[in-house]
């Protein structure tokens, strides 16, 4: 059984980018909040970003200001496991699509560098940000990146939803995304929305330590 969130309706208005503005690139850069001593973020040049970023035409009133960084080892940085993207902010679109997404490269799987990388986004999405809610999602087959999520402490299952048609994931062919809530059970009211309009089901596809509480 799912908790209910409290709605946030003034939540879309909240500046959560002042950082963006105020910090600069050096010092967030050399962050303690970015290293867990195995694996650093590194904050990627434009030249390293894929095109597959760019963004959606339909969509573009949905976006907002990520990060993304590279995913390195935090004794040698010239050695990169892979990358991480992180949203800052909410919309239609962060409650499907979640706030983070990870990929590690086929050399450097099975040591849980995703697992890592997606707990200090959190971490610094909190407290760089003040993002107290954030969402990660993955496809219902997805059992490895499901594993990823898993070892993230603090998650709670919402559910499976539907992705709607104008979406880039439902143009890439997903269909359907399973949704878990980090943070306070205080739901921004965007994201209660999309909850209320696209749910599907409750029941956990396969199995994970934390999808109940």
């Amino acid at each position: 059984m799912t908790d209910q969130p409290t709605r946030i309706k003034n939540d879309e208005f909240v500046d959560y980018t002042a950082p963006f503005k105020h910090m600069p690139l050096p010092e967030l850069q050399s962050s303690s909040l970015l290293t867990d001593g195995v694996i650093r973020l590194t904050i990627m040049s434009p030249d390293e970003l894929s095109p597959a970023y760019e963004v959606h035409p339909v969509w573009k009133h949905a976006t907002v200001p990520s990060y993304a960084f590279s995913i390195v080892n935090a004794v040698n940085e010239a050695e990169v496991f892979g990358r991480l993207h992180l949203r800052i902010g909410h919309s239609q679109f962060t409650f499907i699509g979640g706030h983070i997404g990870y990929g590690v490269d086929e050399l450097y799987r099975g040591h849980r560098y995703a697992t890592r990388a997606a707990k200090l986004a959190v971490e610094f999405a909190r407290k760089v940000h003040g993002l107290e809610t954030l969402f990660v999602t993955c496809g219902p087959e997805n059992v490895a990146s499901s594993k990823t999520i898993g070892g993230i402490e603090g998650g709670v299952y919402l559910g499976v939803f539907d992705i709607e048609k104008d979406t880039p994931m439902y143009a890439a062919g997903d269909r359907q995304v399973c949704v878990f809530r980090f943070g306070s059970t205080n739901m921004p009211y965007a994201e209660e929305r999309e909850r209320e309009r696209l749910s599907h089901d409750t029941t956990p596809p396969y199995k994970t330590s934390f999808l109940s509480e």
